[in-house]
């Protein structure tokens, strides 16, 4: 590998209209000599990167982080590292033409695309923008809004209101890391809030505090309400999650195919955990949540012995009849978990 420095002295980047006098565009999709995917730069900034508008912003956010060469990739991605894996993997500044997120007349890279300099050859970033006058600021206004919770990475905020509580009450579930997507620590944390969103309590890990690199990750939650269910009638919640409690990595003996390694927040089981006072505290018991194997599991890395997945919620309809499913079902038949309906549910799909 060599610095970003040596790589621009022997590749001359022609200009293009709007381009940076600064910069090279390179591909990002790399493979190592064992398969598995690598990137240019070594770290994540941000990912998505929600207000980045060009690489200047990313350079000072490497700056900030100690790093050489600032990368900007895809349209929201802000790399950062000291070295670039394949610096003679040069393409043409067109390559590089995607818009950025917040500025659509400023490039951010491209799909698999790298826009990278030197930290030191990249000027500061505009100042931001004057706030706009108080009478803009009215409840419909994102700038207007209150500042929930604040990390490297957020990701997948899934929230029910219950209205048989008084107050009535909104509870999320939202996956953090105080690293980058994927990274060490991720874990799901609760939010809860009873004055439709002016404040929000503390917020609480759905698993026991594990903001260390050996934690077990737990990741992507959605949450359902069972509003009839728990001890007093008054709504339960379940955050049905990703969970690898068996802590899966690539160097586990039953590999069979190349991983990415450095991640496992995608492996190990699927479950659930209820909380019957709206998120403020979590049960003790984790209930697996068993699905059925198809092809795409019986093909991956363990063929199969270990699971990889991800969840999210959307319009799909029997994702979220499985969420629903899955509380009913919970709320209906108290523990043990009632495994025959969800497979013979999810035989149906």
């Amino acid at each position: 590998m060599l610095p970003l420095a040596m790589a621009l002295a022997a590749h001359h980047v022609a200009a293009v209209a709007a381009a940076p006098s600064y910069g090279q565009c390179l591909s990002d999709n790399l493979t190592s000599a064992n398969g598995s995917r690598v990137q240019q730069l070594s770290t994540t900034a941000c990912e998505p990167c929600p207000q980045l508008t060009g690489l200047p912003q990313c350079a000072a956010m490497c700056r900030a982080l100690n790093f050489s060469i600032a990368g900007v990739e895809a349209g929201h991605e802000c790399m950062c590292g000291d070295t670039l894996q394949e610096p003679q993997a040069v393409l043409g500044a067109s390559a590089c033409d995607s818009p950025c997120i917040s500025d659509p007349q400023a490039r951010c890279g491209g799909s698999f695309k790298l826009f990278a300099a030197n930290v030191s050859d990249v000027p500061p970033p505009p100042p931001p923008p004057p706030p706009p006058p108080p009478d803009f600021l009215e409840s419909r206004n994102i700038l207007a809004g209150t500042l929930v919770l604040n990390d490297t990475y957020l990701d997948q905020c899934y929230c029910v209101v219950n209205v048989r509580v008084k107050p009535v009450t909104w509870t999320c579930v939202i996956t953090a890391d105080s690293f980058h997507e994927g990274g060490h620590g991720e874990h799901i944390e609760a939010l809860v809030s009873t004055d439709r969103g002016e404040r929000w309590a503390r917020h609480k890990t759905v698993e026991p505090d594990n903001m260390t690199p050996t934690s077990l990750p737990n990741a992507y939650a959605v949450i359902a309400l069972a509003p009839r269910a728990g001890p007093n009638g008054t709504g339960r919640v379940y955050a049905i999650y990703n969970f690898n409690s068996d802590n899966v990595t690539c160097t586990h003996p039953n590999a069979t195919k190349p991983c990415a390694a450095g991640r496992n927040d995608e492996l190990g089981h699927f479950v659930m955990k209820y909380s019957d006072d709206s998120g403020r505290h979590w049960s003790k018991q984790r209930f697996e949540v068993p699905y059925r194997l198809t092809a795409i599991d019986r093909e991956n890395t363990w063929g199969g012995a270990v699971k990889i997945m991800w969840n999210v919620r959307g319009s799909h309809w029997p994702l979220l009849s499985l969420e629903y499913y899955a509380a009913a079902a919970v709320a209906a038949a108290p523990p043990p978990l009632p495994v025959f309906c969800f497979q013979r549910y999810l035989s149906t799909l």
